[in-house]
């Protein structure tokens, strides 16, 4: 499978890139008011060692090929640990994390959520960032947010961030953690996930079969366009022309560097039909808005039956561009 998917780096490891819930990152402010917080007793801090027969701290897991998920007793922003991902040198792998399963899920349906946090790190490429994901019943997309709108890499000492989300009424399990994308070291301390009451807003109105059926057409006339980009091998134009969301995942450097070694082993096209052209409200990894994902058939000189995929996103000046781009 050939893929660069919006940022391309996040992929299967929890599900981590789907995203209903509304969420908003900020750099953290200290509460008007002293809100409930349902895990005062949680190794959020952690500060209760190993779990035991485990490299991991007390209460949390970890995952990602290519990176180490440990406690670390030697860097820490207060009291005598820190939970610490470190990209392993000469592996594969596209992210590491650091996660717990909430146990007072109940208590946290149909809340308004903040999580707060210190993260320092060296050397990240991609981003760092803290998550909080609610999953939901079959066929529902999950409440996920974890602070890749907030570019955090490179490398900075410990500061303190946080963002608010809207945990669905309807939430079954919810797990909380940390995530390194690309290279560099990320550590974690003293977590906080504070409950700021019930606010979950009416649902805004769909848009009715008119309004979705103009945006759709749309959307694909600019997916056509900026597809040609992509076929003239005008890989810079193609970047210009993209989402904010895009370009802020990925450089324009690396994107033209890393599209032509996907396209250029296919060939030139032969034919593209459009299969299909769906307009949602969310997609994976990104806020929700306006979206339409349209997919072609396409054969390729060296492929035939390929099937290209581009998320296209409304932004704000009133522009469908490209937000991601598949192929398999």
């Amino acid at each position: 499978m050939l893929s660069l998917f919006l940022s391309r780096w996040h992929l299967p490891l929890l599900c981590l890139l789907l995203s209903t819930g509304l969420a908003n990152g900020q750099d953290a402010t200290p509460p008007s008011s002293a809100p409930s917080s349902p895990l005062a007793s949680e190794n959020l801090d952690f500060e209760q060692g190993l779990d035991d027969g485990s490299p991991f701290p007390k209460m949390w897991r970890g995952g990602g090929g290519g990176y180490e998920v440990s406690l670390d007793s030697t860097v820490c922003h207060a009291g005598r640990c820190s939970g610490k991902i470190a990209r392993k040198v000469g592996e594969e792998g596209s992210f590491g994390v650091l996660n717990m399963q909430l146990p007072a899920q109940a208590k946290l349906a149909g809340q308004k959520i903040r999580v707060r946090g210190f993260l320092k790190f060296e050397g990240v490429t991609g981003f760092a960032g803290l998550w909080l994901r609610g999953d939901r019943g079959a066929g529902q997309q999950p409440a996920f947010y974890n602070m890749q709108d907030k570019n955090l890499r490179g490398s900075s000492d410990w500061k303190e961030y946080s963002f608010e989300m809207e945990m669905p009424q309807d939430v079954g399990r919810v797990n909380l953690g940390a995530m390194l994308v690309g290279e560099g070291t990320l550590w974690v301390d003293d977590i906080k996930l504070e409950l700021l009451g019930s606010s979950i807003a009416p649902a805004a109105k769909a848009p009715s079969q008119a309004d979705t059926r103009q945006m759709v057409l749309e959307a694909k006339a600019s997916a056509d366009a900026w597809l040609a980009l992509i076929d003239s091998s005008k890989y810079q134009e193609s970047w210009e022309k993209a989402a904010s969301f895009l370009k802020n995942a990925v450089s324009s450097e690396k994107w033209a560097a890393e599209i032509p070694t996907v396209r250029n082993p296919l060939g030139k096209i032969v034919m593209r039909n459009l299969k299909q052209a769906q307009y949602m409200n969310a997609i994976p990894g990104a806020p929700d808005g306006k979206y339409v994902l349209v997919k072609y058939e396409t054969d390729f000189e060296s492929k035939s039956g390929a099937e290209e995929s581009i998320t296209m996103m409304f932004c704000p000046d009133g522009e469908w561009r490209a937000a991601g781009y598949f192929i398999r």
